[in-house]
């Protein structure tokens, strides 16, 4: 990992002593990418999320959850997608308006974002 995020606090549910990585990722068309630091998961020691909502199933989404501050765009700004929130829900679906690609849900009760693999 690189820069400042390596000094930040690690959420209680990461397991402890594990190698923090930074992935990088973005949308179908690269109008977005960004880059988030999570334990890596590629081994199985930390779980990939499936939703049961409707958007999830239907896409057949699998997600990480990340805090807000280990999280960064790096091409395009958050405020450029589209935005989709389910009647009564706390999470906020964000899509590339271009080619519709699920970037990520921002919870909005946690300081947690939702990174679509």
């Amino acid at each position: 990992m690189t820069g400042t995020a390596a000094t930040l606090e690690v959420p209680s549910d990461w397991p402890k002593d594990v190698e923090i990585k930074e992935y990088k990722g973005g949308c179908h068309c690269a109008r977005f990418r960004f880059k988030f630091s999570h334990p890596a998961f590629e081994n199985g020691e930390v779980k990939v999320m499936s939703c049961n909502c409707s958007i999830c199933t239907q896409h057949g989404l699998l997600h990480i959850y990340t805090p807000e501050s280990r999280f960064a765009l790096t091409t395009g700004n958050i405020r450029e997608l589209s935005v989709y929130q389910l009647p009564g829900k706390n999470t906020t679906h964000h899509f590339c308006p271009s080619c519709g690609s699920n970037i990520i849900v921002r919870n909005n009760e946690f300081r947690e974002i939702v990174v679509n693999l």
